[in-house]
């Protein structure tokens, strides 16, 4: 081959090693409405959250929230959440909570998150890889607001 060719064939490999990268960057970060209000849809109406201590006491089953006004308080707080996905460990120990979030139709979702600013989601009816990452928040995320509201 001649030294054009090798140039050429060097540069396409870069072009393509770089657009892997891009890619795996774009990848890598989502947010929390396309997780979770994009899945439920626009129309779609929570009918209730249960949020719970992640090691919470035996007799300690969680507080149930059906008021409107709550879940409206609760669901903005998290609709502007940014993620990218960590290689941290799920967001597991003293200061986390779980929280179920039950649309009238369609799944169930439960968030895990802590106050390190790591969050893993499950979708019920979804196996995608994307619910089985472990995520960290990228922007501000106020955990007092879920801390009072358990209180």
């Amino acid at each position: 081959m001649s030294d054009r060719s090798w140039k050429i064939f060097i540069t396409f490999v870069a072009l393509i090693v770089l657009s892997a990268l891009v890619f795996s960057a774009i990848q890598s970060r989502t947010s929390f409405k396309a997780l979770v209000l994009d899945q439920m849809g626009e129309s779609q109406e929570i009918r209730s959250i249960h949020l719970m201590k992640e090691f919470h006491e035996p007799d300690d089953l969680g507080i149930k929230i059906t008021d409107r006004k709550t879940i409206n308080m609760i669901m903005n707080v998290f609709a502007d959440i940014k993620l990218r996905v960590s290689d941290s460990d799920p967001p597991i120990g003293e200061a986390s909570y779980r929280m179920y979030i039950h649309p009238k139709n369609g799944p169930t979702f439960s968030v895990l998150f802590n106050d390190q600013n790591l969050m893993r989601i499950h979708n019920s009816i979804s196996m995608h890889k994307k619910y089985s990452w472990t995520y960290e928040v990228v922007n501000d995320f106020d955990l007092a607001i879920i801390q009072d509201i358990y209180k």
